[in-house]
């Protein structure tokens, strides 16, 4: 990789060779090869050696859940008091028994997947 800093490299090659030593060969920064990373394929003893190579593209934080599991529509809700502590004993419950925490609205979801019209008659 080419220095931008030709002058300044040139002075420490003087300085470094004046005493011995070479300068460092260059390498990618970190951030450059945060994004991809270039790896061989699967290799079978029935295959022969090549020089592809397969481009891995990198994802960073939580894996994506299917377009059908993506929550779409957004809904605003307004609680009482009593409600929402109903809302964060249920939470609290769950962690207790299962050790994750759960969030309100992964709750909301869970209860409105398995909620009957018998739930909510008088």
């Amino acid at each position: 990789m080419p220095s931008k800093n030709t002058k300044g490299d040139d002075r420490l090659g003087t300085l470094l060779s004046g005493a011995g030593l070479k300068p460092k060969e260059q390498v990618a920064s970190p951030v450059e090869t945060l994004d991809t990373k270039q790896t061989r394929g699967p290799v079978y003893d029935d295959e022969p050696l090549s020089g592809n190579v397969v481009q891995e593209q990198k994802t960073m934080g939580r894996p994506t859940k299917p377009d059908e599991e993506k929550a779409t529509e957004k809904v605003t809700a307004y609680f009482t008091a009593e409600q929402y502590d109903k809302i964060e004993d249920l939470r609290r419950s769950h962690r207790k028994r299962t050790g994750k925490r759960i969030s309100v609205n992964e709750l909301l979801r869970r209860l409105v997947v398995h909620a009957t019209v018998e739930d909510i008659l008088p």
